[in-house]
């Protein structure tokens, strides 16, 4: 297979991704960028190349950046940012959008049971790292997620075993958190995190335990249950090590 051929591939791959995120049908999206749905379906397909101009007016029909339809150019990538790269099998190269979960209230008759839902979007780049968004609270994260309380960027680190995340609110300079999650060993579409930063409400250092998926969880008691550190066995631990478990 050629490169331009592996190129046209990845792009339609991530521009029906984004579609289908976006919730547009094929139709829709055809008269969105003024082109026909058979022409809109093969650039999905990767049967057919794009042209430049073309490929921006699909970025803002998306409402995504150019570099986040291109792939990483991995094979350019400067020793000294191995670790930042995003390592192909990972967790996190599996999408370029996840959904974040944590539980900010015992109350179980609060909406979604007192879970919130975030979401992280990420874009990639070549030979530096990766540029985060964050939705925090979202709205209505199956229709527009990006529509939301607060708004954070930043950048995403990729370790052996880790990924660390550091973002800050793009309204208001200082508000800050950070976010480590494991990479899973196994072959999964969850996994779990930390986070730590200032509660928007109590305007004190929080932390809680987040699970990250690759595709909208229900908001139900099985999931509130995952998100609590509520065994004997974790607050032992707690109390020991003056820290906070993740199991």
């Amino acid at each position: 297979m050629k490169i331009t051929e592996e190129l046209n591939k990845y792009i339609g791959y991530q521009i029906h991704l984004y579609r289908k995120l976006r919730n547009y049908t094929l139709k829709q999206f055809a008269e969105m960028i003024h082109k026909s749905i058979s022409i809109v379906s093969k650039y999905e397909n990767g049967t057919i190349s794009i042209e430049i101009n073309t490929l921006y007016e699909i970025a803002d029909a998306l409402r995504v950046t150019v570099s986040q339809l291109l792939p990483p150019e991995t094979g350019l990538a400067k020793e000294s940012f191995q670790t930042a790269i995003n390592p192909a099998g990972s967790f996190f190269s599996k999408s370029n959008v996840f959904y974040m979960y944590q539980c900010f209230t015992l109350d179980r008759k609060a909406l979604n049971k007192g879970i919130l839902i975030s979401v992280l979007e990420i874009e990639r780049r070549a030979n530096d790292y990766d540029r985060v968004s964050f939705y925090s609270e979202s709205i209505n994260p199956a229709e527009n997620y990006r529509n939301c309380k607060y708004i954070y960027k930043g950048r995403i680190l990729y370790f052996e075993y880790i990924v660390y995340m550091e973002l800050e609110n793009i309204y208001q300079k200082g508000d800050r958190f950070y976010i480590y999650a494991k990479e899973p060993f196994d072959v999964t579409n969850m996994t779990t995190g930390l986070y730590s930063g200032i509660s928007q409400s109590m305007r004190n250092p929080a932390a809680a335990k987040v699970i990250f998926s690759t595709f909208l969880l229900k908001c139900d008691e099985e999931l509130r249950q995952k998100l609590l550190i509520t065994s004997k066995d974790s607050f032992n631990d707690i109390r020991r090590t003056n820290a906070l478990v993740i199991r």
